[in-house]
């Protein structure tokens, strides 16, 4: 077959076509492969929570008339409810909500809560004897968020310093008259964390 020298100009020319696409297609797929080593990252440390127990959650003097189940309310103001059963408060006595303190970083959400529905308070006069205490309410402040039981209590926008009031019930069962006499101490948990 006879080539001309138009023929030789149109191949040539298709060849340097086809030559300069594949080095324009090489410079894209080298632009697609850059990458920004540049990206920014960052942290931030808050202050750790403090938990501090300032006041004890105190339900006062009490008498306990039989063997029979009874409670005795305390709510997080520090007011006895109506006891029931065979307790009864000795209406002079000193009584207080449970008082926590919490401090943290601030503006941070924080979650508080408390470890269990009951702990016990035991007589440290006559070893051995046990009350029960349940029912907790929390109370940020006076005027906040509340929550009973084991129910979380979340502060959105709490303070560096917030302080929680704490209320519960005291029960007895199993002993007399005079079998249980003593002054009876315990603990309970709460924790606290950021959200």
């Amino acid at each position: 077959m006879e080539t001309t020298k138009k023929g030789k100009s149109m191949n040539k020319a298709l060849m340097m076509g086809t030559a300069l696409i594949s080095l324009s297609s090489l410079a894209v797929a080298e632009a697609q492969a850059a990458s920004l080593t540049t990206a920014p990252m960052s942290a931030e440390v808050l202050t750790p929570i403090g938990i501090t127990a300032p006041t004890a959650l105190d339900f006062g003097q009490v008498t306990i008339a039989s063997a029979a189940a009874g409670t005795l309310p305390l709510d997080f103001a520090g007011a006895r409810g109506a006891a029931t059963g065979s307790m009864s408060p000795v209406t002079s006595s000193t009584v207080s909500q449970g008082v926590v303190s919490i401090t943290s970083a601030g503006g941070v959400a924080l979650r508080i809560n408390m470890g269990a529905t009951s702990y016990n308070v035991t007589n440290t006069t006559d070893a051995g004897e046990t009350m029960s205490v349940n029912t907790f309410t929390l109370r940020q402040g006076t005027a906040g968020v509340t929550a009973t039981g084991t129910a979380n209590l979340d502060i959105a926008t709490p303070a560096t310093t917030e302080t929680i009031n704490i209320g519960g019930t005291l029960n007895t069962t199993g002993f007399g008259p005079g079998a249980g006499d003593g002054v009876y101490q315990g603990t309970f948990t709460i924790s606290a964390i950021y959200q």
